[in-house]
């Protein structure tokens, strides 16, 4: 075969390998990416929250919650996990034991309670959590504050 020939061939057989070390790479990037942003890693997001605003607006009204005795405490911890109690007069308290993840600007809970703090995005606001759940009977509001 002559010189010219195979230098052909070799780079032929050589591009697919570099091409394809070159995707897999592209792909562990992206996916340590996208894992990264669903894991809690703000430690300006760990700590204590309390409600400082909790509403409920129907067609007819707006429901001050916190106004009607209703509490609200969310502790959100670095190993992703929360603790808390959700608490309204003359019921059960909710204890709040479950995780906690980002995407982006947004908080999302997940409770073994079923509450509707796991269906309600929060942004992310300094010292602060802002909630709004939109549902066929309303909306409810709530601003958590460290």
């Amino acid at each position: 075969m002559p010189a010219t020939d195979l230098h052909l061939a070799q780079s032929f057989t050589m591009q697919p390998r570099v091409r394809g070390t070159a995707f897999l790479l592209f792909m562990a990037a992206l996916t340590a990416c996208a894992d990264q942003s669903t894991r809690p890693s703000a430690p300006a997001l760990e700590g204590a929250y309390t409600a400082t605003a909790f509403t409920v607006t129907t067609r007819d009204s707006t429901i001050d919650e916190l106004a009607d005795g209703v509490t609200l405490a969310l502790t959100l911890r670095a190993d992703g996990t929360t603790a808390g109690t959700l608490v309204v007069p003359s019921e059960d308290s909710l204890h709040l034991v479950g995780t906690w993840d980002t995407v982006g600007a947004t908080l999302h809970l997940d409770q073994t309670a079923t509450t509707f703090l796991d269906l309600m995005p929060f942004q992310i606001g300094p010292s602060r959590l802002d909630g709004v759940l939109a549902q066929g009977f309303g909306t409810i509001r709530v601003t958590l504050t460290k």
